[in-house]
């Protein structure tokens, strides 16, 4: 049986890695971006590079109490250097951080929050191991 990363290099671009994003449970949409806010790939989400340049800061140390993601306003829970979660009612979102990029996964309403961030969180480390 393939690995999940012999499945992702069998499709070509960045739409591999974020299929295997989108394969979390309960998970309603994803996206994959550069620091600077250029999409890479993104699945029933619309983040804008300013939101993107604003995620990024919140990772960086200058986190605020609340983020806009996809036009949606989430109250910051948690951020470190190398993740960040954040929740709007009962849909919460996860995001992770490799040497290039930000991994987002936004959860179904009443969605795990656990679930999404381990789900985010292996495709990140996957994409980590490919320097990426």
């Amino acid at each position: 049986m393939a690995t999940n990363e012999e499945q992702a290099s069998t499709k070509t671009g960045w739409a591999a890695w974020n299929d295997l994003v989108m394969r979390t449970k309960d998970i309603a949409a994803s996206g994959i971006y550069t620091f600077d806010g250029a999409v890479c790939d993104q699945i029933n989400l619309a983040v804008t590079p300013a939101e993107t340049k604003a995620i990024y800061s919140g990772m960086s140390g200058s986190a605020t109490p609340a983020l806009s993601i996809g036009g949606t306003k989430y109250m910051l829970l948690r951020s470190d250097p190398d993740s960040l979660q954040a929740r709007n009612a009962n849909v919460p979102i996860s995001v992770f951080k490799t040497k290039t990029l930000l991994v987002v996964g936004v959860g179904k309403p009443g969605s795990s929050a656990e679930v999404l961030s381990v789900g985010v969180s292996k495709v990140a480390e996957m994409l980590v191991g490919q320097n990426l």
